[in-house]
This record gives C-alpha cells, sequence and structure tokens, in this order.
C-alpha cells in the first residue's frame, strides 16, 4: 500500500513539475506535502527522493526541503536528440518485427488520429499521439529500449500538448505518422528509420522555434 502510495505521490508531482504548476525554484516539503493530501511522511520522503533521482528536483541542503529544477530548453534539445537516436532504431525495429495484428491497429490509430484533428480534440490528439509512438516502442521487441523512450516521451508531453494547440502542427504530426507507418507497412526498416528521425527533429525545431 506504502509503495503504491509513493507511486501516486510521485506522479502528480512528476505531473506538475513537468507542466510548470509550481514557479522557477519552488521549494517542495515534506510537511506541506503531507499535510496536501493527508498522509504520512513516509511515502511523501519516498517520492521525493524519486523525484530527486530523476533530476526533477534538488537537496537544498538546509530547512527549505527540494528546489524543483525545471527542463528548460537546453534540457529539452537534449531530450529531443535522444529520441531520435533512440526512436529511429526503434521504427527500425519495428518494421523488422511487427505483427499483423499490430499494423492494424496502427492503421486505426491513424484513423482516430485524423478524425480528431479535423474535429479538433486536443486531448484526443495527443491520447493518440502517444499511442502511436508506443505500439511502435512495443514492437520493437526491446523492453530496455521501450522504458527509456517511454520515460522520455513523459518529459516531452508538456510540450507536445502545447504544439498540438496549432492544428497546423497536429496536421504535419499526422501527415509524418502516416509516411511512418507506410514505411513500416512495406517492412523498409531504412525508411521507417529515417522517416521517424524526420518526425522528431521536425518536433525539435518546433519546439525551438515556440519556446526560444
Amino acid at each position: 500500500m506504502s509503495e503504491n502510495l509513493t507511486l501516486k505521490l510521485f506522479d502528480i508531482l512528476e505531473s506538475r513539475i513537468l507542466s510548470d504548476y509550481y514557479d522557477d525554484e519552488y521549494y517542495l516539503k515534506e510537511k506541506d506535502i503531507s499535510e496536501e493530501f493527508n498522509v504520512s511522511r513516509t511515502p511523501v520522503r519516498e517520492a521525493l527522493q524519486l523525484l530527486e533521482s530523476n533530476y526533477l528536483i534538488k537537496h537544498s541542503g538546509s530547512n527549505k526541503g527540494y528546489m524543483v529544477c525545471k527542463l528548460n530548453t537546453d534540457d529539452m534539445v537534449n531530450i529531443y536528440d535522444l529520441r531520435e537516436i533512440l526512436e529511429s532504431f526503434s521504427a527500425k525495429l519495428c518494421a523488422k518485427n511487427i505483427s499483423e495484428e499490430k499494423l492494424l491497429q496502427l492503421n486505426e490509430i491513424l484513423i482516430l488520429e485524423e478524425f480528431y484533428i479535423k474535429n479538433y480534440n486536443l486531448e484526443k490528439i495527443v491520447y493518440y499521439d502517444n499511442k502511436f509512438h508506443n505500439t511502435i516502442h512495443s514492437q520493437s521487441n526491446n523492453i530496455f529500449l521501450e522504458r527509456m523512450l517511454n520515460q522520455l516521451h513523459h518529459y516531452t508531453m508538456h510540450y507536445r500538448e502545447k504544439s498540438y494547440k496549432s492544428k497546423e502542427r497536429a496536421e504535419l504530426s499526422f501527415y509524418e505518422h502516416k509516411q511512418i507507418f507506410l514505411a513500416i507497412q512495406s517492412k523498409d526498416s531504412l525508411s521507417s528509420e529515417k522517416m521517424m528521425a524526420r518526425h522528431i527533429n521536425n518536433a525539435k525545431e518546433y519546439m525551438i522555434k515556440t519556446t526560444g
């Protein structure tokens, strides 16, 4: 039970940090969090330690608590650079390994993504964007690669949500998804790798343009 509570607190606090809920250099204190969520300090302390191990907070060395370490544009560029390398490799592996069932699922995801872009439902656009990428990660048949990519995706969630507020960017992303799908469907691993690398690089450039 304590472990589940720790993870729940971690998820809530991580989401707040990544979505700019807290101001720059905001201090998280065990006592305040414990009182806010009406829980003991033990799961709070454990959640804070997890956040620190993920470089999202830093202990102040005083009674101020843990200082929030927000990801800046340079951090995000580094994350997108990693995504470009790892995710293009994942697409390459996916083209070799994907099952017919998962190919059908990818196609269904694209159909729904296109529908929600046309009707502009931001929540659903983000949901199916995630589902498209996560399906490709899972079909790499490399659990360690999948875990790393899921974590990197999580870090960029806030920026991707902001980018899809532009319908034009959402439409371009969908077009790129379609090209990736066609390459995977053709079992063309090199084209799949190339298309995915271009897709992630375009997302990075858009992020720099809109936040720099």
